[in-house]
């Protein structure tokens, strides 16, 4: 579902639901830890095993870049809100 909302908001169409305060958070963590252990994978992945524990300023960097792209997202949530009310 999230896919979906992400999708139609990119491409400008308000999405077709919205998730309640307690499915948000949990997507939201959800989408935290996914981006930790991406993180991980990724780093590693391009330096080497133990790479990412080894130098966890560099997982710090994963996280504030996906953190501000979860921002992003939400404000374009806002935005489309906004732009559709009457």
């Amino acid at each position: 579902m999230l896919q979906k909302a992400l999708t139609h908001l990119f491409i400008g169409q308000k999405p077709t639901f919205k998730p309640s305060s307690k499915s948000k958070m949990k997507l939201i963590k959800d989408n935290l830890t996914e981006n930790f252990e991406l993180s991980i994978e990724v780093i590693d992945a391009k330096f080497g095993q133990g790479y990412a524990q080894a130098h966890p300023e560099l997982i710090g960097g994963f996280m504030q870049a996906a953190a501000v792209d979860l921002l992003m997202q939400e404000l374009r949530e806002k935005l489309v809100e906004l732009i559709d009310k009457p």
